[in-house]
């Protein structure tokens, strides 16, 4: 039990980082369409309701969103190599809202693992529970 305690203070702890960098940075560079999925996570985490499989759930759908968005904000540059000029390799240039885009997608993916740990320990130790009782 006090794995899964641990477990679920590390996600908790991830959630209160992100919970007001979401506040603070995110919700105001998103279109308008797109701030009710922020501002509900946003709201899940500062109540602190965020360990079930749905909220794990919705945060991978904003996730998978964010990184969207993050690509429709990056272009594709070309670089030529110095030693042969027609040899040339693509490279992706994006802009600011991108690259905060993305680093908020490495911190909700952190915090889906941190989640998605401390349910699958919970799980097992019912599963163990109910195994030891039959």
């Amino acid at each position: 039990m006090d794995k899964i305690s641990d477990l679920i203070s590390e996600a908790l702890s991830d959630a209160r980082a992100i919970g007001a960098s979401l506040d603070q940075k995110l919700i105001g560079l998103l279109e308008p369409r797109h701030r009710p999925a922020a501002i509900d996570i946003s709201l899940r985490i500062a109540d602190r309701r965020i360990i079930s499989e749905l909220f794990l759930r919705d945060l991978q759908a904003f996730y998978v969103l964010l990184d969207r968005l993050a690509q429709e904000e990056t272009m594709t540059g070309w670089r030529g190599h110095d030693p042969a000029p027609d040899c040339v390799y693509p490279i992706p240039i994006g802009i600011d809202r991108a690259r905060i885009y993305l680093g908020f997608v490495d911190q909700l993916v952190d915090l889906g693992s941190s989640i998605a740990a401390a349910l699958d320990a919970a799980e097992a130790h019912l599963s163990s529970t109910r195994l030891l009782e039959a």
